[in-house]
């Protein structure tokens, strides 16, 4: 394990974040969860949304080729293809369909009808 990687254990292994989801009930959110994280448990975190958020205002996507910040796997563990594709190709970074949920959620809120596609 990295100095970084104990550092940020060492500053989150404690934080939960109910309170604030409580906070959120109502409020539309997209979930996205990536099949390569190793920062959160996805499964325990996706059961916790749906025990403490409305059905109707939750929405979940996966991601399964992405970390936890939607990178693509292969390319965010590859310093070789890390800084090229940041510097030349920035959209190239994250995992298929990560942006694009984003933005399909986004624009079904803008259009006013609430809550973004089915959750999948």
């Amino acid at each position: 394990m990295t100095a970084d990687r104990r550092r940020f254990i060492a500053r989150n292994y404690t934080a939960n974040a109910t309170a604030d989801l409580r906070a959120m009930r109502g409020t539309p959110i997209v979930l996205v969860l990536g099949g390569h994280d190793i920062n959160v448990d996805v499964a325990d975190t996706e059961k916790t949304c749906r025990a403490l958020l409305p059905h109707n205002t939750l929405q979940v996507r996966r991601v399964p080729d992405a970390t936890h910040s939607l990178l693509k796997h292969d390319t965010k563990d590859s310093e070789i293809r890390l800084t090229p594709t940041a510097l030349f190709a920035p959209r190239a970074l994250f995992a298929d369909g990560a942006l694009d949920g984003q933005r399909h959620f986004l624009e079904r809120l803008g259009s006013g009808t609430g809550r973004g596609p089915e959750s999948s």
